[in-house]
This record gives structure tokens, C-alpha cells and sequence, in this order.
């Protein structure tokens, strides 16, 4: 909490730099991915499984590994740096299996909330607006009227995003339930309010690159894989 958003970037690189098995583990599922995304065509759902399961899994990990290099920062090596090379270990990885399905129970509901916000707004609201502006002789303005609606609905959307940024870490690190993670996320982002956008900004802006590297470099073709070519070899790189 005391650390500036650049600073607790830079400690988070210190962390990675003393267990390089993280970065490996995310590179493995993206491997994994791209293995499956090869093989049968039924395989690519199995694939989008692979990636979803397999980020949130690294992130409950990684959660975990950092909630213990917090508490561990005060000892020191004889150079003066923490001291995180003993933080890791399986029971660790045990505890995030464990509370998976909390954490995507919770997401569900998350989930839900989103799309009862989007379908109320296209299929309740949109028309239930147009038909007031119609018998209201303005049909003019439907037009505003409902890219007003689209801001808002988006506002909505963004706002519920932020409040539940911290969904995984409840989970995982403080082991909370479904509901009560839900509580934890929505009452932490309320003190925590441009930590919380913050992080929420950035992995909208990681999501719209990757949506870009698809669609822009890797082809409407490929709208998954992004493919290099190397000296007649294609590598496909897992864009998000």
C-alpha cells in the first residue's frame, strides 16, 4: 500500500527475478495451448479452457508467492536485498487448486452480472427509450439517446471491472467464498480506489492489444493465434 503503482512494478520484477518457475509455468500454458489449437478443430475449445483455467491459476499462484514475499521482506540477504529464494513450495499450488472453484463460482456471478447489464440495455431499455421517444414526436434524437445509453452501459460494465479487480486475490490469498470475495473486492476498491482503476485500466489496455495484435497483424483468419513467420517456419505466439 505504501509503494507508488511504478514501485510496486519494479518490486514485483524482484520477485520474478528470485522465482523464475512463474514465468516458465505461463509460458507452459500458453504452449499447451497452441499444442491443442493444432490438433483437432473440437480442440480449440478445450484450448480457450486451457488459458482461462490456466491464467487465473497463475495469478492465484503468483498471489500467494507475493502475500508471503510481503511478509518476508524484512529479511534480509547479506547484500541487502529481501530474501525470496525460500518462498516457494507445492503446498502453495495445492491451496490454489483448492480454491479454484471459490474463485470460479464468484466469477460466474460476476459474469452474469455483466451480460443481465448488457441485455437489459439492448433489449429493454434501447427500445423501451425508442418507443418513448416516438410517441413523444423527438425520434430525432434516438440516435443520441442511444449512444447515451451505450456510454452508460459501458460505464457500467468498466465500474463493476473495478470493483471486483481484487476478486482473484480474495480467493486465493485470503481464502474467502464466492460471496464474501465479492464483499472483500467491492469494500478493498473503495479505499483503494486509483490502485484499483489503475490496475483495471491496464489489463483493458493488455486486452485491446492482444485484440489488435489478432486482428490487425495476425489476420480475421487467425483471430486467436498471432503467427511469425522465421525462415519458413510459422511460430504461432499467444497474443493476450
Amino acid at each position: 500500500v505504501r509503494r507508488s503503482i511504478l514501485g510496486a512494478f519494479l518490486w514485483a520484477l524482484g520477485v520474478l527475478r528470485a522465482n523464475p518457475i512463474v514465468i516458465v509455468a505461463f509460458v507452459a500454458v500458453g504452449a499447451t495451448q497452441i499444442v491443442l489449437e493444432r490438433g483437432p478443430a473440437d480442440a480449440a475449445s478445450l484450448a480457450a479452457i486451457v488459458g482461462f483455467v490456466g491464467v487465473f491459476l497463475g495469478r492465484g499462484y503468483v498471489g500467494l508467492l507475493t502475500a508471503r514475499a510481503l511478509r518476508s521482506g524484512r529479511r534480509q540477504r547479506t547484500d541487502g536485498t529481501p530474501d525470496w529464494t525460500r518462498i516457494d513450495s507445492p503446498s502453495r499450488l495445492r491451496t490454489v487448486f483448492r480454491r479454484l472453484p471459490a474463485f470460479l463460482a464468484a466469477a460466474a456471478v460476476v459474469v452474469c452480472v455483466l451480460f443481465v447489464i448488457v441485455v437489459a440495455a439492448t433489449t429493454w431499455l434501447s427500445p423501451a427509450l425508442g418507443n418513448v421517444l416516438a410517441a413523444a414526436g423527438l425520434e430525432e434524437h434516438a440516435t443520441a439517446v442511444d449512444a447515451a445509453l451505450l456510454v452508460a452501459t459501458a460505464v457500467a460494465v468498466l465500474a463493476v471491472l473495478v470493483k471486483c479487480c481484487f476478486l482473484p486475490e480474495a480467493c486465493f490469498v485470503g481464502g474467502y467464498g464466492p460471496v464474501s470475495a465479492l464483499r472483500v473486492s467491492w469494500s478493498v476498491t473503495a479505499v483503494h480506489r486509483v490502485r484499483a482503476v489503475a490496475l483495471s485500466v491496464g489489463l483493458l489496455g493488455l486486452f485491446v492489444l492482444g485484440a489488435l495484435l489478432d486482428t490487425r497483424i495476425g489476420g480475421t483468419a487467425r483471430p486467436v493465434v498471432l503467427s511469425v513467420t522465421l525462415y519458413d517456419t510459422t511460430v504461432a505466439v499467444r497474443s493476450v
